[in-house]
């Protein structure tokens, strides 16, 4: 059974990226600009990151990691399996790590 445009259903994936902030701001322009995503909705912004006892200390921080929740939707299943496949090629490009939140969803 063949499936049109006007009878698919929407899909959401919730995704959570995390690694240096370079590559997760590209990572989420390269999403922001696949022609099959309808819309993005932003989870979670960084929170002001905690000084721990070894910056107090004077030593160097080296946690620059940045770490964003969002919620990509797209028209159909079909466009999901391309958008996921898309994510996880530009992640592994940008060297940041994609965790997959929807757990209801398999593969």
């Amino acid at each position: 059974m063949e499936t049109s445009v006007s009878t698919a259903v929407p899909q959401s994936m919730s995704i959570r990226i995390t690694g240096a902030d370079t590559g997760v701001s590209a990572l989420m322009a390269a999403i922001r600009g696949l022609q099959a995503v309808d819309d993005i909705v932003e989870l979670s912004l960084d929170a002001p990151r905690k000084r721990g006892d070894s910056s107090s200390a004077g030593m160097v921080d080296d946690t620059t990691s940045e770490c964003r929740e969002m919620r990509v939707h797209v028209p159909s299943s079909v466009a999901y399996d391309y958008v996921r496949g898309r994510i996880e090629m530009l992640a592994a490009r940008n060297g940041v790590i994609v965790e997959w939140l929807d757990l209801e969803r398999t593969l």
